[in-house]
């Protein structure tokens, strides 16, 4: 019951920083405005951890296991030429490979090339700015492609990837290519699930009837990642990672989807989120879907008014899915 009351207590707490970061964001100073946004932030983590008894700082699997091995790659890499890629991107990268990657090869046979085909130029973009090396394609069907040809660039690439793939589905795909066989456990204090999430997730907002609310309507925030064939990898997700949702099965080829709409863990992923934002169209999808949040947090959505504006949120975010080419 205590843990309860400690809980209510930091809620109220969190409802009076967003009306005050609303008032100085507009009114007073930007500087105010971010200390207060800092002040926001540590109250929903403290809410999150009352709520649930679990920390942000730590999960058995950080423990456990292997974490990501990127001294291969970093020390092979031509610092002469290009400034060397922070472990962030190299882990965020390595979730976003897992999930939209393909290295292309024939078994006993050279030479490799690497693509990853997106229909949102920005995020490829920010790989090769990254990476610094690799050439961007316009293809004619609409899609843009990042790809990787030159044998010393592929060579990097595998050994970044070698030894640290998390899904045993890929694991299974390159096995006559990646030698190196360990078991990596990503954690909420790394990237590797925002670049998966850039690949094959994202967030939508579900309005319906209901009867019994202020309103008549209830207001529903998903966070999502698809996968084909990937049953218990996402299930892994869903019980070490997140620790919240539920994986089903989805009408169509063998398509997975894992779902979360807890509100109480929301302010994880805020926290993730912010830490490891995603890229591109994606990164304003998750800031539209954050601000519905942050005004269900304050009851905004319990009157026309506010109802109102969670609407207009929902509407771009479907505007902007369909030029990401993104399932709702």
């Amino acid at each position: 019951m205590l843990g309860r009351l400690d809980a209510v207590k930091v809620s109220r707490k969190t409802e009076q920083s967003l009306q005050r970061l609303t008032i100085y964001q507009q009114v007073i100073s930007p500087l105010v405005a971010y200390r207060l946004r800092s002040n926001l932030q540590s109250h929903m983590v403290q809410a999150y951890t009352i709520a649930t008894g679990r920390s942000f700082e730590s999960t058995p699997e950080t423990v456990r296991g292997a974490t990501f091995d990127l001294v291969p790659f970093l020390n092979d890499y031509p610092c002469h030429d290009h400034k060397t890629p922070t472990q962030d991107f190299l882990v965020w990268f390595i979730g976003f490979f897992e999930a939209d990657g393909c290295l292309s090869f024939k078994k006993n046979l050279r030479p490799l090339h690497f693509v990853i085909r997106q229909k949102d130029p920005k995020v490829l973009y920010y790989i090769r700015n990254h990476l610094g090396f690799g050439h961007i394609y316009h293809d004619t069907d609409g899609y843009y492609s990042f790809r990787v040809y030159k044998q010393q660039h592929t060579g990097l690439l595998v050994k970044l990837l070698n030894g640290n793939l998390v899904l045993q589905r890929i694991k299974k795909r390159y096995r006559d290519l990646f030698t190196c066989e360990r078991s990596v456990y990503p954690s909420i204090q790394d990237a590797w699930l925002s670049g998966f999430t850039q690949g094959d997730g994202g967030f939508n907002i579900n309005i319906s009837r209901r009867d019994k609310t202020r309103t008549g309507y209830r207001v529903r925030l998903r966070y999502y990642l698809d996968q084909k064939e990937a049953e218990k990898d996402l299930s892994y997700i869903a019980s070490h990672l997140i620790r919240s949702g539920r994986v089903r099965p989805r009408s169509g080829d063998k398509m997975y989807r894992y779902t979360m709409d807890t509100h109480s863990t929301i302010p994880l992923l805020s926290y993730y989120f912010q830490k490891f934002p995603l890229q591109g169209l994606k990164h304003i999808l998750q800031v539209k879907w954050f601000k519905a949040y942050h005004l269900i947090q304050t009851k905004a959505h319990l009157t026309e008014y506010g109802l109102c504006r969670i609407r207009r949120i929902k509407l771009s975010m479907e505007e902007l899915l369909k030029a990401t080419d993104t399932e709702l």
